[in-house]
C-alpha cells in the first residue's frame, strides 16, 4: 500500500518528533513532493503552521545527517519525515 498521501503526511506532521538517530548516511531516501497529492491545501498549511518549530528542528537534523540522496533545497523544503518499517526514509517536501 502506498503511504504517500495527505492523511499519512498530516499524521506524520502531528506525531512526535521523528527520531533520526541511528540513520546511516547511505539510507535509501524517497522524496515526495506534497503537491503530487495535496487536495486540501488549507489542512496542510494549518498542520505545517502548528509545527513550525518542529519542522525547523527536523530540517536541522536532516542537514546534520548529510545524506547523499537529499539536496540542500529538499532539506529546506522538508515538512515531515517517516522512518519506514524497512528502515528507509520518506521525506515530504513542500
Amino acid at each position: 500500500m502506498d503511504k504517500r498521501n495527505l492523511g499519512t503526511l498530516i499524521s506524520t506532521l502531528r506525531a512526535d518528533r521523528t527520531d533520526l538517530g541511528g540513520i546511516q548516511d547511505d539510507v535509501e531516501v524517497t522524496v515526495v513532493d506534497v503537491d503530487e497529492f495535496v487536495v486540501n491545501r488549507t489542512a496542510l498549511d494549518n498542520a505545517v503552521e502548528a509545527r513550525e518549530a518542529e519542522i525547523a528542528r527536523l530540517r536541522e537534523d536532516l542537514a546534520e545527517l548529510d545524506l547523499d540522496d537529499l539536496t540542500d533545497e529538499q532539506i529546506g523544503a522538508a515538512v515531515a519525515v517517516r522512518v519506514e518499517a524497512d528502515g528507509t526514509l520518506t521525506v515530504f517536501v513542500d
